[in-house]
């Protein structure tokens, strides 16, 4: 037996026996298997009956699964056979290979299923390149007209529960309703569009639904009562809540600005009893006699050099002792410390004249005149030093006569005050709904300001805790004071929302009272957003409701 035969006997195991393997040939990255029918009888397919005798012989290629990663073709001599039934409008027919290949198919079954499969989990043209790369010849075009075969495909049928939402196809244009069993969570239909007729035509044909959970949507409730009476319906919980942070967040937008000014002094401890910051010193550094921080630093320095020139140390060794270089330590071996330290900042010439102007720049600071114009002022009148030199002069006169210079003006024309503070704080109309919502944590005294100055808040904060207090005694009681109550309120908002619940007070109730809910539903819409995501633009109603329902 040579090695074709013998791997002729090995792949005889994946194919019907119906057909024999004679030859096989490899080339490259293609495998072709020849094949010829061991049948020699096929049935008609007009009339059913068996036939016997050959038509004619011709050549059948079918593409299978790939071989490692090589492509395979089978290359079948089928028979045609006469129809022995002189009363069938079929004269001749191709044999057929049961569920193998199907008549006039060019893929075997198996190749079919398995790409039909990875199409329905990505998309057709993913699936198209990843079967490219496996060694499978197929286009995305042809992806496409396989998963249309599955639109007249039997779906699951419902239980007695189910969920009914709706999903955009064209967002803002049109839309479908999807319908999910209520145990296995699965979608079992897309309806086009989103009103009740298309709802009642499925639910007349699925009498045997005994309850609903859907959103506050008023055509899916029409259409539940009036198709199906006995039914149960509920409401979705989340849907509910969504429907109440509307109305808070509608009412706080009418009853408060963005932004609120609260008093910092008020009957209340200041701030929660927080310390305030200590005010910040003019100009940004701290003064100590007359000097600046780096030049009373500058000033130990030059008294130390001086020291030491006078203990007989050489200029070398006070480099060396000092880590400074040789050029600052020459610089302040001789002159008063004083003067050196305040005219030693690089870029200042020495012996400037400010000093000789000293009346004159105290009547400018008093005046609020700015530094660059005080500096241009006594140019003028023979001052030669620098602008820099001014403005540390100018400093230092501020601190030491304490004046009140503030040269900078608001729109007004009124002084601007360096350091001075508000005695108001701002709270956003964000921080006052995490309060009312979510318990955020707010100042006790800030709270009892906000609620007293706009009082629509006070009902807004206790509408909240109410609507939360049905959910968590479970209490239909509870919810008849809620809708009492807020349907007289004059928030326009609250009243809206407390008047819808009265129209749907049965599914409401049953919100409550039973444990289902529509979450299933929402995570079936997640996963149609997924799979429209995957089909580039693709999506036609026929193909989108085939992935959605066929789908893993």
């Amino acid at each position: 037996m040579n090695e074709q035969a013998a791997s002729a006997i090995k792949l005889q195991g994946f194919y019907p026996e119906t057909l024999d393997i004679k030859n096989i040939r490899e080339s490259g990255d293609q495998i072709e298997i020849e094949m010829k029918s061991r049948k020699h009888s096929a049935k008609c397919p007009g009339c059913g009956e068996e036939g016997d005798r050959y038509h004619a012989v011709y050549e059948r290629r079918v593409q299978d699964l790939p071989i490692l990663g090589k492509n395979v073709t089978l290359k079948i001599a089928s028979y045609d056979y006469y129809c022995a039934n002189a009363n069938c409008e079929v004269r001749s027919y191709a044999e057929d290979y049961d569920e193998f290949i199907g008549r006039s198919a060019r893929m075997t079954s198996r190749l079919e299923s398995f790409i039909r499969i990875l199409a329905l989990e990505t998309s057709c043209e993913g699936a198209s390149y990843i079967c490219g790369e496996m060694g499978i010849r197929v286009s995305g075009d042809t992806i496409i007209r396989m998963l249309r075969k599955l639109v007249g495909a039997p779906v699951a049928k419902s239980g007695e529960t189910i969920g009914v939402d709706d999903f955009a196809n064209a967002k803002g244009r049109t839309y479908c309703t999807v319908i999910c069993d209520g145990e296995t969570h699965k979608a079992i239909e897309v309806l086009e569009g989103r009103d009740s007729a298309g709802l009642s035509a499925w639910l007349s044909e699925n009498k045997h639904v005994k309850k609903v959970t859907r959103d506050r949507a008023g055509a899916y409730a029409k259409a539940i009562s009036e198709t199906l009476p006995w039914a149960m319906q509920i409401a979705d919980r989340f849907h509910l809540h969504q429907n109440l942070l509307e109305a808070v967040k509608d009412a706080l937008n009418a009853a408060i600005p963005n932004e609120v000014l609260i008093p910092n002094e008020m009957p209340a401890p200041e701030n929660g009893g927080r310390a305030e910051k200590p005010e910040a010193q003019s100009g940004g550094e701290k003064k100590n006699g007359g000097l600046s921080v780096a030049e009373r630093n500058r000033y130990e320095r030059i008294v130390q050099i001086q020291e030491y020139y006078a203990q007989g140390y050489t200029q070398a060794s006070i480099m060396r002792q000092m880590k400074l270089t040789h050029n600052t330590v020459g610089k302040y071996a001789k002159g008063d410390p004083w003067k050196l330290c305040q005219h030693a900042a690089r870029g200042c010439a020495k012996g400037a004249n400010y000093e000789d102007y000293r009346e004159e720049i105290v009547g400018y600071l008093g005046q609020n005149v700015p530094f660059k114009e005080i500096c241009a002022r006594i140019t003028a009148n023979g001052y030669t030093g620098r602008e820099t030199q001014v403005r540390q002069y100018c400093h230092r006169l501020i601190a030491e006569l304490e004046l009140e210079h503030s040269p900078r003006r608001n729109t007004v024309g009124v002084p601007v005050k360096k350091g001075q503070k508000f005695d108001t704080h701002c709270l956003k109309k964000s921080d006052i709904f995490e309060y009312i919502w979510s318990d955020k944590e707010l100042d006790i005294a800030d709270a009892v300001y906000i609620m007293a100055k706009y009082p629509d808040l006070w009902e807004i904060y206790r509408c909240v805790r109410d609507f939360r207090r049905v959910y968590l005694e479970k209490s239909t009681e509870q919810l008849l004071y809620f809708i009492v109550t807020y349907s007289m309120s004059a928030i326009k908002p609250i009243k809206s929302f407390a008047n819808g619940l009265s129209l749907d007070i049965e599914a409401v109730t049953n919100s409550f009272m039973t444990d289902l809910s529509n979450g299933f539903v929402e995570g079936a819409n997640n996963k149609i957003k997924a799979i429209k995501r995957t089909m580039y633009g693709r999506a036609k109603i026929d193909l989108l409701r085939v992935k959605i329902l066929h789908a893993r």
